[in-house]
């Protein structure tokens, strides 16, 4: 396996009410990329737009979906991609219990452990423009439990 020094696991959010990881790699290639930029996607219940609009849940709450593999360089925080991982919550700042649950377990009880050297961050905590996750994440850490450990 490839060995990646990652320093910094950057949790984002899709600013959408709906979606999945095929969705996002379909709107991230038609901007260019190779392929979607996170290496993980949390779900919100959500996948198509029609199951959002009629409240009638169409993916499981809470599952994760792999994008990119953790062996490859990310695309979703400028700057930042080599030594970090981008975990992406599907919604636009209001996360069902469930799902936010579901991010602890993966950042808290799997990624962090195997990047011990690693922080976990809100995307507009490297780029000031951004406002995803849309969380406080001084609130977050405090509530995960997590050490915050700055850049």
């Amino acid at each position: 396996m490839l060995y990646r020094d990652i320093h910094f696991i950057i949790l984002h959010c899709s600013d959408s009410h709906f979606g999945d990881a095929a969705l996002i790699d379909r709107w991230h290639q038609a901007r260019g990329f190779q392929c979607i930029g996170y290496h993980y996607v949390v779900l919100n219940g959500y996948r198509t737009l029609s199951a959002y609009q009629t409240q009638k849940p169409d993916a499981p709450l809470g599952a994760i979906e792999i994008g990119r593999a953790e062996t490859e360089i990310g695309a979703h925080c400028q700057g930042f991609n080599t030594h970090s991982i981008g975990v992406c919550l599907i919604g636009k700042g209001e996360y069902p219990k469930a799902q936010l649950d579901a991010a602890r377990i993966l950042i808290v009880d799997q990624l962090l452990p195997r990047y011990p050297q690693a922080s976990l961050y809100g995307h507009y905590e490297f780029q000031p423009y951004k406002r995803c996750p849309l969380l406080d994440m001084d609130t977050l850490r405090k509530e995960w439990g997590v050490a915050f450990k700055a850049r």
